[in-house]
């Protein structure tokens, strides 16, 4: 399985722990601090290291990391299972092309179009902050696609 972290703000494992399900709802550091740790000797949560940032914690639910080979699994059994759709040069004309609603993508979308479209694995991760324009260019995907 390839190793992936999560990192939090400390505040927000705070936040979180408030939750009742914790039943810490007068939390102080200390008592994250325990309850964390106990959780971790339990080996209901990971403690990891990040390599690339320095954070306080880094933490993995064993849930999490079985769905995450869940999702690695299912990736790996798609993996070259479906045919590319089009040409490149289709494709590239697709990815310039004007959408039924008017719109057209932005550079980034231009670049993950072929991409997309050009796989022949069957499933594909497009990873973006909100409101950078996946869906957008998801709707262009399938607007080629129909």
């Amino acid at each position: 399985m390839t190793h992936h972290e999560c990192v939090v703000r400390l505040e927000d494992v705070i936040e979180e722990a408030l939750k009742p399900s914790l039943n810490l709802r007068k939390a102080t550091l200390s008592k994250l601090e325990t309850e964390i740790a106990k959780r971790v000797e339990r080996e209901e949560i990971l403690r990891g290291k990040s390599s690339k940032v320095d954070v306080v914690l880094t933490l993995r639910s064993l849930s999490l990391v079985a769905l995450e080979e869940q999702i690695f699994d299912l990736g790996k059994q798609g993996k070259g299972s479906v045919r590319s759709v089009g040409t490149d040069d289709q494709r590239q004309e697709a990815a310039h092309a004007v959408s039924p609603e008017g719109l057209t993508l932005n550079s980034g979308q231009r670049k993950a179009f072929p991409l997309v479209t050009g796989t022949s694995d069957q499933f594909i991760l497009i990873h973006g902050k909100a409101g950078v324009g996946k869906s957008t260019a998801f709707r262009h995907v399938a607007g080629y696609l129909s």
